[in-house]
């Protein structure tokens, strides 16, 4: 599959649906946290009794289990539909703050425009490899540059890690 690559402008355009998606996200997260707590707070009660049908507590167990198995598979669905299905790549990080990365070409090569929750707009990029720690500020030529020059579907795309 060729991957797209974003200019600053179109990647700034998805910024607003972003920052929703992220903080629905983030809530979810949340609710997934305090049912593991709930969880956390029953095992520590019964340990590996509480799996028991005659306990008196299982029933809340179970609802508790439940519902952590349905938070995720949500969060993972919204990823998908939301963010990865989008062309985007969402590294590992919190799911509050992002980051999403924007494949875009620069240069003759594929690099990554970079954002994060709170930023009104992509500030930073980076090489494939680099990460956040290796976030370059963007330029004023970045935005006549990036991703618009180079035809994508020239470009080698098997370093894009998706």
């Amino acid at each position: 599959m060729a991957h797209r690559a974003f200019t600053v402008d179109q990647a700034n355009a998805m910024i607003p649906q972003l920052e929703k998606t992220l903080r629905q996200l983030g809530e979810k997260k949340e609710a997934l946290e305090q049912q593991r707590s709930q969880l956390q707070i029953l095992e520590v009660l019964w340990g590996d009794k509480i799996t028991q049908t005659n306990n008196p507590d299982h029933g809340e167990f179970v609802q508790h289990t439940q519902k952590v198995a349905l938070l995720m598979r949500q969060i993972k669905t919204q990823i998908d539909r939301e963010v990865l299905s989008q062309g985007l790549r969402f590294p590992a990080g919190d799911l509050e703050r992002g980051p999403i990365d924007f494949p875009t070409t620069y240069q003759g090569r594929w690099v990554y425009l970079c954002w994060e929750r709170g930023e009104d707009e992509i500030i930073y990029w980076h090489e494939l490899d680099a990460g956040r720690q290796g976030r370059q500020r963007l330029e004023p030529s970045h935005h006549t540059t990036m991703g618009q020059r180079q035809d994508p579907a020239l470009l080698d795309d098997s370093m894009l890690d998706f």
